[in-house]
């Protein structure tokens, strides 16, 4: 499933061009007009210069940073970044990030959300909400709950 569906959904981006990735990680371009562009967790996870902007972005808006805890090996499959891209920086992201637990002896899986967060130059623009409908239409029903 390409992202970009749910991607030509958001209002901003119907006149903008954008290149969408796969889950997998592999590019699918959509030409619509200009801008911003739909990144995914592996994207921004091998990408060095998106994955600095990220921790920029982090460090910016929580003063925290994501660089030793990537160094140190954690940011695996089950953290995946739904990030609004323009050019080669991160102006908005809605994490999502995998867990299954047991709760009464059964079996659950979970989302998390975290690192939700939106550039100040592009705050008010509907970005963060974009990207929490996206992750919510692709993961709400796939789970047994989400968490913020």
């Amino acid at each position: 499933m390409c992202l970009g569906r749910a991607a030509c959904r958001f209002p901003f981006l119907q006149r903008r061009r954008f290149l969408c990735y796969t889950k997998k990680g592999y590019p699918e371009k959509r030409s619509i007009y200009d801008a911003l562009s739909l990144g995914f967790g592996a994207q921004l996870r091998e990408n060095a210069a998106l994955r600095q902007s990220f921790f920029s972005l982090a460090e910016q808006i929580f003063g925290i940073s994501f660089a030793e805890w990537h160094r140190g090996g954690y940011w695996q499959q089950s953290y995946l970044p739904y990030a609004l891209v323009e050019g080669e920086e991160v102006v908005a992201n809605v994490s999502v990030n995998t867990m299954e637990f047991l709760r009464f002896g059964e079996r659950k899986r979970y989302v998390q959300l975290g690192t939700v967060m939106t550039a100040p130059e592009h705050r008010g623009k509907g970005l963060a909400r974009s990207l929490m409908e996206a992750v919510l239409d692709d993961w709400g029903r796939t789970c047994d709950g989400v968490y913020l």
